[in-house]
């Protein structure tokens, strides 16, 4: 995912056109953060993080905290956009599977949704 962004954010003529929504256990989970602040900084990537452990009730991808927010209303509220992007799915089978559920309850065509799973 982050060769993605890097690859689009020095070839596309527009900046802070992408957003990346990562999603941490705890804060020691986010190896990526420090690339994703440089792209930030640099190409203007809207980067949000959502940390802390998965709701068990309600919506299971987003963290405890926001577990009673519905999945599709989380995306919207998340990237106000979302109509204007593809969106990359990654992440292990059951909570991929959720948020895709979700997208496509927001409204958001299979042509845009692209899926990558973490099953190992």
């Amino acid at each position: 995912m982050m060769a993605l962004l890097h690859d689009h954010a020095v070839t596309s003529l527009t900046t802070g056109r992408d957003t990346l929504v990562q999603r941490l256990s705890d804060e020691q989970d986010g190896s990526l953060l420090q690339d994703a602040g440089w792209l930030a900084e640099q190409y203007g990537l809207r980067h949000l993080t959502l940390v802390g452990r998965r709701s068990r009730t309600g919506t299971s991808w987003l963290p405890e905290q926001h577990g009673h927010v519905p999945g599709p209303q989380a995306v919207r509220h998340l990237i106000p956009d979302l109509d204007e992007h593809d969106v990359f799915v990654c992440g292990p089978d059951g909570w991929a599977d959720a948020v895709v559920a979700d997208l496509r309850a927001a409204g958001v065509p299979d042509s845009a949704i692209h899926l990558e799973r973490y099953s190992w």
